[in-house]
């Protein structure tokens, strides 16, 4: 989509764009970190409530707009003080009391965990048969798994011995 087709859209001039956002790329960081505080908010505003992945929806809309930075390589650094992760963390943290970085930790593995699910649904109730299951059943376990996720504490796993060790 071209800047003018954003400005049709916005009903706005394209020059007005320019002078305030500046890019296209500009445009499109603006509304990736509009979006990811959106959806922080949101986590912290319901804490360990199911988020809405419909397309309209924050999240729907900051998870397309995430693979597209990871699709086409952009920089996510822009946009990674206030995020969903860290929203998770927080609310990890508030709720469970298990430490900055195992809130962290917890907090990007479910975020993943909820991605992955959401992106490839389709397929992943096809693979495993899940056909005969609700999908909103299937989603609370995912939140309720989550739940649980985020209620764990996190220790780097141990290092890893080598090879001479084993051979005693």
């Amino acid at each position: 989509m071209s800047l003018r087709d954003v400005a049709a859209k916005a009903n706005v001039q394209v020059t007005l764009i320019g002078r305030y956002i500046g890019s296209r790329d500009a445009l499109i960081d603006a509304v990736m970190a509009d979006l990811a505080d959106q959806v922080a908010k949101g986590v912290v505003d319901r804490p360990l409530e199911q988020q809405s992945f419909d397309p309209d929806s924050p999240l729907g809309r900051w998870a397309r707009l995430l693979i597209y930075f990871a699709v086409t390589g952009r920089d996510l650094s822009a946009v990674a003080e206030r995020n969903p992760v860290r929203a998770l963390a927080q609310v990890a943290d508030d709720a469970y009391q298990i430490g900055e970085l195992a809130a962290r930790v917890r907090g990007a593995q479910i975020l993943a965990s909820a991605l992955g699910w959401r992106l490839l649904e389709p397929y992943l109730l096809a693979a495993g048969g899940l056909d005969d299951v609700p999908v909103d059943v299937l989603h609370e376990s995912l939140t309720e798994l989550h739940r649980r996720i985020g209620s764990m504490p996190w220790e780097a796993p141990a290092t890893t011995r080598k090879v001479r060790n084993k051979r005693g």
